[in-house]
């Protein structure tokens, strides 16, 4: 595999002739899924990764070109450098909201220099805050659960709190500015609230929120790519199956639905606010089965995506499409026929789900024959799946040695006990 270290190094690597580049920052299993769509269609791709050794970054497709630390500030004028290089104006996706906050920085400057699926940087700010989002969400008339934000000092207890005398716990407990060292919680009392905010000092200000009993298959979402007509293109209604950790995370897999009501449900989101760019939305369905938004997703994709591409929508190729004016023609109409799986971060929540009685085994086998992908394999570029075998079996090893020695918790992977939480961790150098 050879990683290119410099700009310069990867300007003479570059073939003579072709289209606009594309640039995909982070080589996480859905960066993977960017670079394998458009490398497939002709596209030449750079993938810039700090982290070589997760193994989907072993990935046969696109140029790799390191970069130290991909989610910093420093990636600014890396991507600076990186755009003078290229023969035409490159499309750029990124794959966390740590990169989007350093695209969307005005004085950075990249969006003369890169086609980018953003909306404007005021309203990409206004939906990427989650103590905005929230009421931003309440104005388009979507179903929000109720939210109140206080101060680190308030949840600790060291100040007097009126909307913590109001408040109703359980409740769940996200960071106002996300990819902090919290994700998201849910505690069951002020006491549990001031012990999580003595563990997690960076953290200034919360959220708290409304607790929407039901478990992870009551996680529904709902994604599109708006061109730059503001056009929702690609639409497509999904559904998690499981996620990492259980209740409160991200997917470990997820399907396509029929669900036309979700996808209008979620563009009420966007209604009025001429919204451009690459976007999501969640949902969680109550006793009722009515929808109570969660949270967005904008200007990037996530592990939705991969579900997206294997029923039938190739959102990177579309993005690509219109962004740079080549058509790939890309498909857009969602065919739901197969399940996404993460194999790595799934194998462990499903048999935590296993030795939990209230989940039916019946649902749970079900799954298990349902047809399905997989994140990292594919035949056309076994590599990542490949250097994925290795950390699997070594942590196989350390569940039954887990097991025979009686501890309880299911691994994680690094070999270690998933922890009841939801922690932040970083989707761009998590290993799959």
């Amino acid at each position: 595999m050879t990683i290119h270290r410099s700009v310069e190094s990867l300007r003479r690597a570059l073939p003579a002739s072709g289209g606009p580049p594309a640039v995909v920052v982070g080589l996480c299993s859905h960066g993977l899924a960017i670079v394998r769509s458009l490398a497939r269609k002709g596209v030449t791709v750079v993938a810039v990764e700090s982290n070589w050794a997760q193994p989907s970054a072993s990935t046969r497709y696109g140029l790799k070109l390191h970069h130290d630390d991909v989610h910093g500030p420093s990636l600014a004028p890396f991507l600076t450098e990186l755009a003078g290089a290229l023969p035409k104006t490159p499309v750029l996706f990124v794959t966390n909201d740590r990169m989007v906050r350093v695209v969307n920085e005005p004085g950075a400057g990249l969006r003369e220099r890169y086609r980018i699926p953003f909306p404007r940087p005021d309203l990409l700010l206004e939906l990427i805050e989650k103590d905005t989002l929230g009421p931003l969400a309440e104005r388009q008339g979507l179903r929000v659960p109720r939210t109140a934000a206080v101060t680190a000092a308030e949840a600790r207890g060291d100040a007097p709190s009126a909307a913590l005398d109001a408040a109703a716990f359980p409740c769940v407990v996200k960071p106002a500015v996300p990819m902090s060292s919290l994700k998201v919680e849910i505690v069951p009392d002020r006491q549990e609230l001031a012990r999580l905010a003595e563990r997690h000092r960076d953290i200034d200000r919360y959220l708290l929120q409304q607790w929407i009993a039901g478990g992870d298959e009551q996680v529904v979402f709902a994604a599109w790519y708006f061109d730059r007509e503001g056009r929702p293109r690609g639409a497509f209604a999904g559904q998690k199956i499981r996620q990492v950790p259980r209740t409160l995370g991200n997917s470990s897999a997820a399907r396509g639905v029929n669900r036309p009501d979700l996808i209008e449900e979620g563009l009420r989101l966007f209604r009025g606010l001429e919204y451009r760019g690459i976007a999501s939305v969640e949902f969680k369905l109550d006793g009722a089965g009515a929808p109570w938004f969660i949270e967005a997703t904008v200007g990037r994709s996530d592990y939705w995506m991969k579900t997206m591409i294997v029923n039938g929508v190739d959102l990177p190729a579309l993005v690509y499409s219109d962004l740079a004016g080549v058509d790939l023609g890309a498909s857009e109409r969602q065919q739901n026929r197969v399940a996404w799986v993460d194999g790595d971060r799934d194998l462990g929540v499903f048999l935590e789900s296993w030795s939990d009685p209230a989940v039916p085994k019946r649902r749970l086998i079900a799954q298990l024959l349902e047809p399905k992908r997989f994140a990292l394999f594919d035949w056309r570029d076994l590599r990542p799946y490949a250097a994925w075998l290795v950390p699997l079996a070594r942590r196989l090893r350390g569940a039954v040695a887990r097991r025979l020695g009686g501890t309880r918790g299911a691994p994680d992977s690094t070999g270690g006990a998933m922890p009841a939480r939801a922690a932040a961790g970083d989707e761009a150098t998590r290993p799959e």
